[in-house]
């Protein structure tokens, strides 16, 4: 684990030693449940449509030149 510091407003200070008091833990606790929950938030989801379709095939990745000849892609 790493140490560092930080500076808190002293409301957000109260409420974070408030917190620590109601739950029966380390103010050190208490931040480092509140960061891992917001960073968790942040982080970022699948694309739109991300896996809300399935072609049936398994082979896709190995037959790609195949497909896109039989779709005509890419020709005028």
């Amino acid at each position: 684990m790493r140490r560092t510091t930080i500076y808190l407003d002293s409301d957000l200070d109260v409420e974070v030693k408030l917190e620590a008091m109601r739950t029966g833990r380390s103010s050190v606790e208490v931040i480092r449940e509140a960061l891992r929950a917001y960073l968790e938030q942040r982080r970022p989801g699948l694309p739109p449509g991300a896996g809300e379709f399935h072609s049936g095939y398994t082979d896709t990745s190995e037959r790609v030149d195949e497909i896109l000849e039989e779709t005509g892609f890419g020709k005028e």
